[in-house]
């Protein structure tokens, strides 16, 4: 198979496939790793059908579910950061040769014609979201805090996603 072939199959295959609010797999999704009793650390990674503010939708609505299903009510973001991956590909240029011919007796004419195609570059953006989060009982204090409850209902409205 050669490589435009290759790259048109899997840009129909992943057309349409933006990384849903998902477990990481194939195509991205969220994960979390427990530092301490009520400190997270939330990872999403988006694939290149997805902006990154759904990204940093995804981690936070990702953050007060670990929240809530801690026992929790409130977080407070702690540090975080977010990142956009570019890459690039380049499909190889192809060229077609048709020949029309006709045979007059013991001759034969033709005509030949050649299409080029040019190699085609296609630019890919995949961004993720990390977001170190400290979890509490009572809203907290003299800190910027999130209500998970909110949180929650909020981000899943606003990008129509079911429980």
């Amino acid at each position: 198979m050669n490589n435009f072939f290759v790259t048109i199959v899997l840009a129909l295959v992943l057309s349409g496939c933006a990384t849903g609010y998902q477990p990481d797999g194939y195509t991205g999704g969220f994960s979390e790793v427990q530092f301490d009793e009520n400190v997270f650390e939330i990872r999403f990674s988006g694939n290149a059908m997805v902006g990154a503010n759904t990204a940093r939708d995804y981690a936070m609505l990702r953050a007060a579910e670990v929240t809530l299903e801690n026992g929790y009510e409130y977080f407070v973001v702690l540090g975080e950061e977010d990142r956009t991956a570019v890459s690039t590909h380049t499909s190889g240029g192809s060229s077609t040769t048709t020949y029309d011919s006709t045979m007059a007796g013991n001759s034969v004419q033709g005509t030949a014609n050649t299409t080029y195609k040019s190699p085609q570059t296609n630019t890919y953006h995949k961004p993720t979201s990390r977001k170190t989060i400290m979890l509490f009982h009572e809203k907290p204090e003299d800190v910027i805090s999130y209500s998970a409850r909110f949180v929650r209902e909020s981000i899943r409205s606003a990008h129509d996603i079911d429980d």
